[in-house]
């Protein structure tokens, strides 16, 4: 592998556009750290990587990040949460951005409408990406770079403000996902491929505005957050309330 990178860092207008030269370079580059910052093994020093230096930049596709005009910005950005992944999302201008972090090369972009929230979850397999009134779930090829497979595409029965995925949670497959969608002091509740569960709202607790959601270990209920550091325990099974609602400490001595 080492000398097939080698002889391909001498061709470098045939190697812009080849994914496998990008992935051995990564595999080969980031080995190389990991066994020696690790292991204690120099595994480059008997077998030495010859051209890396010398090498420019290797893109899957001519496209750059680009700022189509002086009002535009990136909009969310996601970091891959699993190590062996190394790899930054970033959402502008209804387009996906996928950046390798070890090669910073672009592995693939897609469009869709990230304007009110970006998530990365189930281990960083899946991505959602929601606009004012539609949540999508993608899912991302197996040892593929391109552009993921669009799962679902829901409206939304509330305009989306705010999202909140239990990605901490022990499992996110199948009916495991809790999707919580907030607008002001109402909610609505999804479940796995955005399947409609219930609205709820705050009503009962003078309608407090919602600032956060999370979620327990097992994905049996949710905690709503409010604008008067209030914490109400959801069962996302029946949506009743859990108790009385838990007041946190404003301050912290």
């Amino acid at each position: 592998m080492v000398h097939k990178f080698e002889e391909a860092t001498k061709r470098p207008y045939k190697i812009k556009a080849n994914r496998e030269f990008l992935m051995m370079e990564k595999v080969l580059l980031s080995e190389a750290v990991n066994d020696k910052s690790i292991h204690g093994k120099d595994n480059l020093a008997q077998c030495p990587l010859i051209g890396v230096l010398g090498q420019k930049r290797i893109e899957i596709y001519d496209d750059e990040l680009t700022y189509l005009n002086d009002r535009t910005k990136i909009e969310f950005m996601q970091l891959s949460s699993e190590p062996s992944r190394h790899f930054v999302m970033l959402a502008m201008d209804s387009i996906v951005y996928k950046y390798d972090l070890v090669s910073k090369n672009l592995l693939f972009q897609f469009k869709t409408v990230a304007s009110k929230a970006m998530i990365l979850y189930d281990k960083d397999d899946k991505l959602l990406c929601a606009s004012d009134k539609v949540i999508r779930l993608w899912d991302f090829w197996d040892q593929k770079e391109q552009a993921p497979e669009l799962i679902t595409a829901c409206e939304c029965v509330l305009t989306i403000d705010k999202v909140f995925v239990n990605k901490n949670s022990k499992s996110q497959k199948g009916d495991k996902l809790l999707v919580v969608i907030v607008n002001k002091n109402e909610y609505a509740l999804y479940r796995g491929r955005m399947d409609f569960v219930r609205k709820g709202n705050t009503e009962d607790f003078d309608n407090q505005m919602i600032t956060n959601v999370e979620f327990d270990d097992e994905s049996t209920c949710f905690w709503l957050a409010t604008d008067r550091g209030n914490l109400i325990k959801i069962n996302a099974d029946s949506g009743e309330p859990m108790g009385e609602p838990f007041r946190v400490a404003t301050t912290v001595d």
